[in-house]
């Protein structure tokens, strides 16, 4: 049975917009199509060094350490990205409303860009001007049609709270990982942690709300990556697991760790190499022939060279019969001396048939 990888939440993101933060007054170097699935990116920025950030819409968006070779072919929204964020200076990087959609900022070709990763469902890409006017959305035709262009683009919104403004002001009846999640901005994953770090079995007496209100608290602090047995990872260290974890000294590490490999078939890999080479051969082909042709040009120019230069009496007798518009001495030296030579157009034309060497 293949196991689902855990997906990074609101609560994931806070802290890796913390690493992101690496990239602001860097550029952007490229972007590329990661894999052939869809909805899978690689964005390279230039920022002390070259960072990559790898983004798998739904799923994660991280720096990463794993660079996988590029498709042969990139989609149509990875070139419209290259061609309108061209070596865009990074202004900011910002969760939005401490959800799962993340913001750059850009400054690209004398005016700001933001490009807005939403991560969550299937996801979506959406780069709007300087005003938030959606100028192209990777998917326009999701949800409820706010992803067309020339519209404002408006953040998903979540009355929840967000777990560092917890308070004890909220009523539970029923599941506890439940109630937590409908009063607070945080996933089932980590609201079972909160509840494991409170110590409280259920949310009925006024302490026990406090005690879960501090432990939410404290999910923002205490920034120590980790992944347990490869099966789950942590920007910080989990009361309910009691196996010892891989520490790693930055979230995207830990996340690389967990994930694995990049993204990409064994065949795109394969037929990215096989088109290279083919490409490479091609090239090697063309400059032979072109080689070929110079050469060739350049032993017609030596001999045409030594011609002329042993018949310079000839050619100017010819080129003032040229002048001269004589067309009949032109026809006469051509003749006594076996060369073709006409006048066109008031030009000489002149042909040489015999081989000098």
């Amino acid at each position: 049975m293949v196991m689902a990888l855990q997906k990074m939440t609101n609560l994931d993101y806070f802290f890796e917009v913390a690493e992101l933060q690496r990239l602001v007054g860097g550029r952007l170097a490229n972007a590329y199509d990661y894999g052939s699935g869809g909805g899978a990116f690689r964005l390279k920025f230039s920022s002390n060094g070259t960072l990559n950030m790898v983004v798998e819409l739904g799923t994660r968006i991280h720096l990463t350490k794993f660079v996988a070779p590029a498709p042969a072919v990139q989609s149509s929204f990875v070139k419209f990205l290259r061609s309108r964020l061209e070596n865009a200076r990074v202004a900011a990087v910002r969760q939005l409303g401490f959800d799962r959609v993340i913001e750059f900022e850009f400054y690209a070709k004398g005016e700001t860009v933001r490009l807005v990763f939403e991560s969550f469902g299937k996801g979506n890409i959406v780069l709007c001007d300087a005003d938030w006017l959606i100028v192209r959305a990777m998917n326009s035709n999701i949800g409820d049609g706010t992803f067309k262009r020339g519209t404002k683009y408006e953040p998903p919104k979540n009355a929840k709270t967000w777990v560092a403004e917890a308070t004890a002001d909220f009523d539970c009846n029923g599941d506890t990982a439940k109630c937590v999640t409908e009063h607070f901005n945080v996933a089932p994953f980590y609201a079972r942690e909160a509840l494991a770090r409170a110590g409280v079995d259920n949310l009925a007496s006024q302490k026990s709300r406090e005690a879960v209100a501090i432990a939410l608290h404290s999910l923002v602090e205490g920034f120590s990556p980790r992944v347990y047995a490869e099966d789950c990872f942590s920007p910080i260290l989990l009361s309910s697991r009691k196996d010892e974890p891989k520490l790693f000294d930055s979230f995207f590490e830990a996340l690389d760790v967990y994930y694995g490999s990049p993204v990409i078939a064994a065949s795109d890999v394969e037929k990215a190499s096989s088109e290279r080479k083919a490409r490479f051969e091609a090239s090697l082909r063309e400059q032979d022939e072109a080689l070929k042709k110079f050469t060739e040009r350049e032993k017609l120019g030596r001999k045409a060279g030594a011609w002329i230069k042993t018949n310079a009496v000839l050619i100017g007798e010819l080129l003032d019969a040229a002048q001269a518009k004589d067309t009949d001495k032109i026809k006469k030296l051509a003749g006594e001396h076996g060369v073709d030579a006409s006048l066109e157009g008031g030009q000489l034309v002149l042909s040489i048939d015999e081989e000098v060497e």
